[in-house]
C-alpha cells in the first residue's frame, strides 16, 4: 500500500494528507519519504506525531433489491442505508435500481477496482424480455457496440425460455443489457445478477448482506 492511501484511510483527506507533507508531518520508520513510497507490515507510519494503524479491511456479498440505488447518498433508497454496516463500503459490480441480485461491497479500494476493471471478472445475469427471442435478436449480442464512447465485446449467452436468456459480460458498460436489447427492438422487463468472477449468491436471500472469511 502506497503511503498517501494509507494516511487518506485513517480519515485524512487529500488536502490535509499534502499539507501534512509539506509540514515534514508524515514519516516512515522517523524519515521523511515521498507520498508515493509503498509501506511495508513492519514500517512504522507517524502522522502528526501519531501512529497511523493499517486499516481491516471487510469483504461483503450484498443481495440488492430491486427499488434500492448503488450510489452514495442521504436517500434512504441507498444501498448504504439499507445494511447496518458501520464501514464506508464501496461497490463492485452496480446494479440499476429496477435490477436486482448480486452486489460485491468491501472497504479496500484495490479490491473493488480490480473486480470492477479486469475482464477476467464474468458477471452473470438471468434477463427476461418484453418479446419472443427470436434468431435475429440473439445475433444482436454476437456484435460490438460503442456505449458512451466505450466499445463493448460481444455478450455470452445461454437460452432459457421463449423470452429469458442467461447471459455473461466480461464488462459493464452504462446500462449494457439494457441499451443492447433496446437497439434490437425489444425491452428488458426483469434483469437478475446471479453471480460476479467466483462470487454467487447462493443461499443469500434478497436484501440480506453476508460477510466473506477471505477472497
Amino acid at each position: 500500500m502506497r503511503l498517501y492511501k494509507l494516511i487518506k484511510l485513517n480519515g485524512y483527506t487529500k488536502s490535509e494528507c499534502i499539507n501534512l507533507f509539506n509540514n515534514n508531518l508524515i514519516t516512515v520508520n522517523d524519515k521523511i519519504v515521498p507520498l508515493t513510497t509503498y509501506i511495508n507490515d513492519t514500517d512504522i507510519v507517524k502522522c502528526n506525531g501519531n501512529i497511523i494503524k493499517r486499516p481491516k479491511f471487510r469483504y461483503f456479498l450484498y443481495f440488492k433489491p430491486k427499488g434500492i440505488e448503488s450510489t452514495i447518498s442521504s436517500k434512504k433508497e441507498s444501498y448504504i442505508n439499507n445494511i447496518n454496516i458501520d464501514l464506508k463500503l464501496m461497490v463492485a459490480g452496480r446494479l440499476d435500481k429496477d435490477s436486482y441480485g448480486l452486489m460485491i461491497l468491501s472497504n479496500d479500494g484495490d479490491f473493488i477496482n480490480y473486480i470492477q476493471t479486469s475482464n477476467d471478472i464474468k458477471k452473470t445475469y438471468i434477463v427476461e424480455f418484453e418479446k419472443d427471442i427470436t434468431k435475429e435478436f440473439l445475433a444482436g449480442f454476437d456484435k460490438e457496440y460503442i456505449i458512451r464512447g466505450r466499445k463493448t465485446t460481444p455478450i455470452k449467452y445461454e437460452v432459457i425460455s421463449t423470452r429469458k436468456l442467461k447471459l455473461i459480460l466480461s464488462e459493464g458498460v452504462y446500462h449494457q443489457i439494457r441499451n443492447i436489447t433496446k437497439l434490437n427492438g425489444n425491452k428488458v422487463i426483469d434483469l437478475f445478477r446471479i453471480k460476479i468472477g467466483k462470487y454467487e449468491l447462493n443461499d443469500l436471500k434478497c436484501g440480506e448482506i453476508k460477510e466473506m472469511d477471505m477472497i
